[in-house]
C-alpha cells in the first residue's frame, strides 16, 4: 500500500536511480571481467529497507552486505581448491536450507535473507578465475558502500515520509472502522447477521491499532531527534489521534448498551447523517496525509450540525421513549467530544504536515 504515498514513492525511486547510475558508472570505467558485481550488489543492498531506525538500518544493511561478502568469498575459495563439486554444492544447499528456516522465523527479514541465498546462486551459477577471486570481493564491497553511503543521506526523508503514510492509512481505517460501527446501527439486519458485522469491526479494529502502533513508533523515533518544537508538535498529533481513536472505540459500545434496537429507527436519519460527515473528514485526512496536492481541510461544522441534529431529537423523543436514555446522552457527549478532537487535529495536522513533513527538519 507504500505507493499511496507518492512523496515516498519519488525519493525511492530517486533513491535507486542514483544507486543504479553511480554503480553503472564505475562499471563503465572499468575494465575488470568482475565489474558487474558492483552493479549486482548496490541494486539487492538498495532494494533493502529493514529497521525503522538509523542505527538499525545501517547495522541490518551491513551485515546484509558483510553476508553476502562472505559467501562469495567462501564459493570463490572452494572453486579454487582441488575439492569435489558436491562440496560447494552441499555448501550451497545448506546456506539455502538455513536461509528458509531463519525466513520462516522472521518473515519480516524475507528480502535480505533471499536477496543472501540469490548472491549465493549467483556466485555459484558464475565461476571466477584464481586471479579474479580479489576483484569481485572489491567490487561486491563497491555495491555495498554505494548503497551504505545513500542510505545515511535519504534515510531522514523516507523516515518523515513513512509518518505521513502510516497517519494516512490510520485515518483510513478509522474511517471504515466509524462506518462498520454505524451501519450495525442502521442495518436492520445486525441481529440476524451478528457474525459478519462483528468480523468486519473485529478487522477494521486490529488494522486501524496496527497502523496505530506504527504511527506512535515512528513518530517518537522523530520527536527524539528533533528539537523542542518538532517534539512538542508531534506530542500532540499523537495526543490527538490517541484521543480520537479511544473515542471511536467507545462509540463501538452503542450497539451492546441499548437492549431495543429499535430506537435507532427514529433518530436513523440523523445517524446517517452523522456518519457521512465522518467519511468526509477522515477522507480528507487521509488525502492530506497521502501527498495529494491542493487539499485543504475543512472545519468540522457539517459534523457539529448533525451532532446537533441528534441532540435535538434526543432531547424531544429519545430522552423519554429510549429504554436507556443515559446511554443516549453518553453517546452524544462522545461524539461531541470527537468532533472537537478532530478540530483540534486538523490543525496541528497542517503544522505537523507543513513545518515538518515537508521541510524536513532535522
Amino acid at each position: 500500500m507504500e505507493f499511496l504515498n507518492s512523496s515516498l514513492v519519488i525519493k525511492r525511486l530517486s533513491y535507486l536511480a542514483l544507486v543504479s547510475l553511480i554503480a553503472l558508472f564505475f562499471y563503465l570505467i572499468s575494465s575488470a571481467h568482475e565489474s558487474y558485481w558492483i552493479v549486482l550488489s548496490a541494486l539487492l543492498l538498495g532494494f533493502a529497507t529493514p529497521g525503522a531506525t538509523f542505527t538499525k538500518r545501517m547495522v541490518l544493511l551491513t551485515l546484509m552486505g558483510s553476508v553476502m561478502i562472505g559467501v562469495i568469498g567462501i564459493i570463490g575459495a572452494l572453486s579454487q581448491l582441488p575439492v569435489p563439486f558436491f562440496i560447494t554444492l552441499s555448501f550451497i544447499c545448506l546456506t539455502t536450507v538455513i536461509i528458509i528456516l531463519l525466513t520462516i522465523k522472521t518473515i519480516r527479514y524475507f528480502y535480505p535473507f533471499f536477496a543472501v541465498n540469490f548472491t549465493v546462486v549467483l556466485a555459484a551459477i558464475f565461476p571466477v578465475a584464481s586471479y579474479n577471486v580479489d576483484d569481485r570481493l572489491i567490487f561486491v564491497t563497491g555495491g555495498v558502500a554505494i548503497a551504505l553511503f545513500l542510505q545515511i543521506i535519504f534515510f531522514r526523508r523516507f523516515t518523515q515520509d513513512k509518518l505521513g503514510f502510516y497517519i494516512m492509512m490510520l485515518m483510513q481505517h478509522l474511517n471504515r472502522l466509524i462506518q462498520e460501527i454505524f451501519a450495525t446501527l442502521l442495518n436492520e439486519s445486525y441481529s440476524e447477521n451478528v457474525y459478519l458485522f462483528e468480523k468486519r469491526i473485529h478487522a477494521e479494529q486490529q488494522r486501524a491499532l496496527w497502523s496505530a502502533k506504527k504511527v506512535y513508533y515512528i513518530a517518537s523515533l522523530l520527536g527524539k531527534k528533533g528539537g523542542d518544537i518538532r517534539a512538542q508538535s508531534i506530542q500532540r498529533a499523537l495526543q490527538c489521534m490517541q484521543l480520537m481513536f479511544d473515542m471511536v472505540q467507545d462509540l463501538a459500545l452503542l450497539r451492546f448498551r441499548v437492549t431495543d434496537p429499535a430506537v435507532f429507527s427514529i433518530c436513523q436519519e440523523e445517524l446517517r447523517a452523522i456518519k457521512l460527515s465522518f467519511d468526509m473528514l477522515f477522507s480528507q485526512l487521509s488525502k492530506f496525509y497521502g501527498g495529494k496536492k491542493n487539499v485543504l481541510l475543512v472545519d468540522t461544522a457539517r459534523l457539529e450540525a448533525s451532532i446537533q441534529q441528534f441532540e435535538s431529537i434526543y432531547l424531544s423523543v429519545l430522552q423519554v421513549t429510549a429504554p436507556e436514555p443515559v446511554v443516549m446522552m453518553l453517546y452524544l457527549t462522545t461524539l461531541k467530544a470527537l468532533q472537537e478532537q478532530l478540530q483540534i487535529f486538523m490543525t496541528e495536522s497542517d503544522v505537523l504536515k507543513n513545518n515538518l513533513l515537508k521541510k524536513g527538519m532535522s
